[in-house]
């Protein structure tokens, strides 16, 4: 149901900077985090752990929720992966992971709308949803693609822009197509959402009668990249150079063959050139 679905009520009071922190960051140990259900699929059983804390069974399969942690399901609930099974802060990188980029974009910019309001903090919608595009954007690939390899983590803007519906795609009304996967855009979806029970509640909402989507799943994964280590995906292999992890960003551009544009939209090796920065382009007429 829609209150699984990640939403921020299940967060309470959370707030300060240590809960923004791993929204942007988030860590592998989220603090305060709820459980979410790994895959698709009815709770077949919620037991006691040895350990304290339980087990909620889904198709087969164990998802721990520790003791401090309030039960959000019950035997006979049917859920989707991502779905909360707790209450608790929920982890953006699985809502991310399990329903999409542009799922994730929208619960990052209303669990950070809470997180900033509990904590004292007046923000507006429009910022806080330019940082969860610039945030929330990678895909990591699982079969090749374009020029891409499998494992190669890209920037979902740079799918989305050159992607064409694969073959194969039908197009329809979304309750008959169930279980398949967005060609295209529609409302805050991304490319590769499944369509689940969720997904069509809002689409039905929303007044729309027909999508085009695949049976297939899509060559990639939607990938939650923490806010320390985003620049070090960039396509750009200069641009790697202004952020993190440059050993490991650098050794990946070379792996890659990535190149580095002074024209291109990252003012980090237009500077370092030089020549051309206030000249011509974008930038002609700035001075320092």
């Amino acid at each position: 149901s829609s209150k699984h679905s990640g939403g921020v009520g299940g967060a309470g009071a959370i707030s300060g900077f240590k809960a923004l922190n791993a929204l942007v960051q988030v860590p592998k140990k989220y603090p305060g985090g709820a459980t979410h259900a790994q895959l698709d699929g009815r709770v077949q059983e919620v037991r006691p752990a040895p350990q304290g804390g339980h087990y909620v069974q889904i198709n087969g399969q164990d998802h721990y929720v520790p003791t401090e942690r309030e039960l959000a399901v019950k035997k006979g609930d049917d859920l989707e992966a991502g779905d909360v099974l707790s209450d608790g802060m929920p982890n953006p990188a699985e809502i991310v992971r399990h329903k999409g980029v542009g799922e994730g974009r929208r619960y990052f910019v209303q669990a950070m709308r809470q997180v900033m309001g509990n904590s004292g903090i007046t923000a507006h919608r429009r910022n806080i949803e330019l940082l969860a595009r610039g945030l929330v954007n990678h895909v990591r690939m699982t079969d090749e693609y374009g020029d891409y390899a499998p494992d190669d983590v890209v920037p979902y803007s740079a799918i989305e822009r050159n992607w064409t519906p694969r073959d194969g795609s039908v197009t329809g009304a979304p309750n008959t197509l169930t279980g398949h996967y967005l060609e295209k855009p529609i409302l805050h979806y991304s490319i590769g959402t499944k369509i689940g029970k969720n997904v069509l509640t809002n689409l039905n909402k929303y007044g729309i009668k027909t999508v085009q989507a695949h049976k297939e799943p899509p060559p990639f994964q939607a990938e939650m990249v923490r806010g320390m280590a985003n620049i070090s995906n960039d396509p750009d292999w200069m641009t790697r150079m202004l952020g993190s992890y440059q050993e490991k960003g650098l050794m990946n551009s070379v792996q890659r063959g990535l190149t580095s544009d002074t024209s291109g939209s990252s003012y980090v090796p237009a500077l370092a050139q030089g020549e051309q920065f206030g000249v011509t382009g974008a930038t002609s007429g700035w001075k320092p």
